[in-house]
């Protein structure tokens, strides 16, 4: 076999080569990942719901545990996300005083608020009237990388900022290592990719590979630059 590469084409395919490859098992670990959360989801959403008091009173909690519905104060901070169908708007954040009125309340989803049409946004987010069956325990969100300047004034609030926050709803402060998530349905981010399209973008860089390969050794054949027998008769 003789195979002499060209310098500039293979500083160029190579790199490329390694990053599709890369790409490709990064999407199967997020499929992974998704097949870990959705099973950990159904675990937790079919377990016997807890009272707050007992997850949240004593040791410090785990996340992914089910809680039932605790009492909530009157008032809600306005967050933005997804409701679990995927439409954008305002999650509804409201503060329980789980432990006793001496100890930090927790946040607890108790609404959503979409995105009005057109019209100004109110500044007061509408008190929760009815709170979802059960909660999920989840650590507190840390802030995103490109996250959105937050708006105390407007009640719009794009991460989680405790001393704010905990001004914005008038109280000392927060508990800021746990919140409680509704767990009426799987989440949206769950459902809008699933472990099977992960697994369909993993194929699609695999195959991207597989053409830039194909496409590099067949150039290098054409250019007389590979050639699998030493004389073009004879194996070497």
């Amino acid at each position: 076999m003789v195979f002499r590469p060209l310098p500039v084409l293979s500083l160029f395919t190579l790199p490329l080569l390694a990053a599709l490859i890369w790409l490709g098992l990064w999407q199967l670990q997020r499929a992974e990942w998704k097949v870990g959360l959705i099973e950990a989801y159904e675990r937790a959403a079919s377990a016997p719901a807890s009272t707050a008091e007992t997850v949240l009173c004593g040791e410090p909690p785990a996340s992914g545990l089910s809680v039932s519905p605790p009492s909530v104060e009157p008032r809600a901070l306005r967050i933005f996300g997804h409701d679990l169908q995927g439409a954008a708007g305002w999650r509804l954040f409201s503060p329980a005083y789980v432990c006793g009125s001496d100890r930090p309340p927790v946040l607890v989803e108790a609404g959503f608020e979409p995105l009005p049409l057109g019209g100004e946004i109110a500044s007061q987010a509408p008190v929760p009237t009815s709170l979802p069956d059960r909660f999920l325990t989840d650590l507190w969100p840390s802030k995103p990388l490109m996250a959105a300047v937050n708006a105390s004034d407007r009640n719009e609030w794009y991460w989680f900022d405790p001393a704010p926050m905990a001004d914005a709803l008038d109280v000392a402060e927060l508990r800021t290592d746990i919140v409680l998530l509704a767990a009426s349905q799987m989440p949206d981010f769950l459902t809008r990719t699933p472990p099977v399209r992960h697994i369909g973008y993993a194929v699609t860089w695999f195959g991207m590979a597989i053409a830039l390969l194909a496409f590099y050794l067949v150039f290098h054949l054409r250019a007389g630059r590979l050639r699998l027998t030493r004389d073009g008769n004879s194996p070497s």
